[in-house]
């Protein structure tokens, strides 16, 4: 199970790429995240990739600035999971 504090800064990372596109209209680049989130790019890359397999983003690999995040149901299903057992 994840820390508090890595959880705390999935979460802002999600924020940070749904308040970037609303913003400036596209996603943001890697480096506009660990800019924007304080982090680095590897854990940025870390992150991404975690929250692509919980389902709360998704990106096309090898295409720059294809974050997505994804809706509220598909972001949900990851704690369903861990709460039915």
């Amino acid at each position: 199970m994840p820390s508090v504090r890595i959880e705390q800064q999935r979460n802002a990372l999600v924020a940070f790429i749904q308040n970037y596109r609303n913003q400036h209209g596209f996603p943001p680049s890697l480096r506009d995240i660990a800019q924007g989130c304080n982090l680095n790019i590897s854990t940025v890359l870390r992150y991404r990739q975690q929250l692509v397999d919980q389902g709360r983003l998704s990106h096309v690999p090898g295409r720059s600035r294809s974050l997505r995040v994804l809706p509220a149901p598909a972001n949900m299903e990851h704690i369903v999971e861990h709460t039915d057992t």
